[in-house]
């Protein structure tokens, strides 16, 4: 990886093989997050200096009304593709 090349991590939120917008994916260990489009796509810039290339990262997708999901990326030069598939929680709800 060069060293002033960021990584992209990007991708798909979905549900039943439907996007699920305003979903959140979280990188805890960067502080790093983005919200998905209306079209379930989303995309973090990792920038150089805090990716280190082979490292493992934890990556959590999540959204009121589903069940989180989370995934191990390892880094690479480029762009990462990652989707993820969540799954409908009942237990959560939202209020109106």
């Amino acid at each position: 990886m060069a060293a002033q090349e960021p990584v992209t991590l990007s991708g798909r939120v979905l549900a039943g093989g439907n996007p699920i917008g305003y979903a959140e994916v979280i990188i805890p260990s960067l502080g790093l997050g983005a919200s998905t489009r209306e079209d379930g796509r989303y995309a973090i810039v990792i920038p150089s200096a805090r990716a280190t290339p082979g490292q493992t990262l934890t990556v959590t997708a999540r959204r009121l009304g589903y069940k989180p999901t989370t995934l191990q990326v390892t880094l690479s030069a480029g762009v990462i593709e990652k989707d993820f598939a969540l799954l409908p929680n009942p237990r959560q709800r939202t209020v109106r």
